[in-house]
C-alpha cells in the first residue's frame, strides 16, 4: 500500500526544525537576548508588567504567583557575554543599573539561575513550500517589547488554517502565497512600530544597544514609547 505523505508539519517555534530541514531559512534582524530568572519575593507582590530601559538595553518583570516573579534582561548577545548576565553576580550588576525594576528585585528571597534566551527579530523570507507552512514564530519571530506574543501567534495560526485549508480542501494553489504576503505585510508593519519603540529612547544613544537600534528609527515623541514609561 503506498503511504501518504503528511502535508503539513507541526509547529516547533523558534527552533523551527521542520522549516529548516525543508530548506526554509530565517533571517536574524538582530542579536536580542533575554537573561532570564524567576525569583520567590517577600511581601505583596505588584501585579502589574514593568519595563525600563537602562544603558544596555531594557527589563521587564511580572507577577507570576505564590509570591513569585520574573525578571528579565534584555540585551544584545555579545554584550550579555561582556555583562555576564548567565550568572547570578552579572546579572544583579545590570539589575542594580534600573531605578524601579531594582527596587522591586529588593524583595527577592531566592533567586534561580539565570538562564539566556534567543529572543531577537527573525523573518522567513519563504514561509510556505512543498508540505510545509510556517505559523508563529517559525514564520517571524518578533522582539517582546512589541507586546505582541499571544496575540500574533494565535491570529497567524488561524490565518495558517485558512491557507491549508484553501489548498488541500479547494485546491486553490494561491492559498499559500497569499499568505506568505500576509505574513510579509505584518512583519514590516512590525518593523515600523519597533523601529518608534526604540527611536524614541533618546538617552544612551552611544552605548552599542541603542547606537545599533537608532541607525535607521525615525525620532518619535518619548511619551509612545513603553521603554520611556
Amino acid at each position: 500500500m503506498r503511504r501518504r505523505h503528511q502535508p503539513f508539519g507541526p509547529a516547533t517555534g523558534r527552533a523551527r526544525a521542520l522549516a529548516d530541514r525543508q530548506g526554509s531559512r530565517a533571517k536574524a534582524q538582530d542579536r536580542l537576548i533575554a537573561a532570564y530568572a524567576e525569583a520567590t519575593t517577600s511581601g505583596p507582590a505588584a501585579p502589574e508588567l514593568l519595563v525600563e530601559a537602562f544603558e544596555d538595553g531594557w527589563w521587564y518583570t511580572m507577577a507570576l504567583d505564590q509570591g513569585r516573579r520574573a525578571f528579565a534582561c534584555m540585551t544584545d548577545a555579545d554584550l550579555a557575554r561582556g555583562l555576564r548576565l548567565n550568572t547570578p553576580d552579572g546579572w544583579r550588576r545590570a539589575l542594580a543599573r534600573t531605578q524601579f525594576v531594582s527596587a522591586l528585585a529588593s524583595k527577592i528571597i531566592r533567586l534561580e539561575q539565570p538562564r539566556l534566551i534567543p529572543a531577537g527579530s527573525r523573518y522567513a523570507a519563504m514561509t510556505a513550500g512543498f508540505h510545509f507552512l510556517c505559523a508563529g514564530d517559525a514564520a517571524s519571530a518578533f522582539d517582546p517589547i512589541s507586546g505582541h506574543g499571544v496575540v500574533k501567534a494565535m491570529r497567524s495560526g488561524v490565518f495558517a488554517a485558512y491557507a491549508a485549508c484553501d489548498c488541500l480542501a479547494r485546491g486553490d494553489a494561491a492559498a499559500l502565497d497569499r499568505y506568505g504576503a500576509w505574513i510579509a505585510r505584518e512583519a514590516a508593519a512590525y518593523a515600523t512600530t519597533l523601529s518608534e519603540h526604540y527611536g524614541s529612547v533618546s538617552r544612551w544613544s552611544e552605548r552599542p544597544f541603542w547606537r545599533r537600534r537608532h541607525a535607521d528609527a525615525p525620532s518619535r515623541n518619548p511619551s509612545s514609547s513603553l521603554l520611556e514609561q
